[in-house]
């Protein structure tokens, strides 16, 4: 899922030193792994995709999986709360 300038893929280890140099300065936690959570995230939440095409952009073989990486949003969730409401 990622690359370099020259399109080359970037190894995982790589990532991994990258983010953990990043942890380090920033006192943030972050790993490559998370970057499949907010892509999941941010893919279903964009009309009109097919989930079968997220799931295979993630390497899954069941949208099942695709979606256990879907952390959600504060606006989904207002969203979701609002039509549930407008029903009574």
């Amino acid at each position: 899922m990622f690359v370099n300038h020259l399109a080359k893929q970037v190894r995982y280890s790589e990532l991994a030193t990258i983010f953990k140099i990043i942890s380090r300065e920033t006192n943030i936690h972050v790993w490559p792994h998370k970057m499949r959570h907010a892509f999941s995230t941010i893919a279903f939440g964009i009309p009109g995709l097919n989930p079968k095409d997220i799931a295979n952009i993630l390497g899954h073989s069941k949208i099942d999986m695709s979606l256990y990486y879907n952390n959600g949003t504060k606006e989904g969730q207002t969203d979701a709360m609002e039509k549930i409401i407008s029903l009574f």
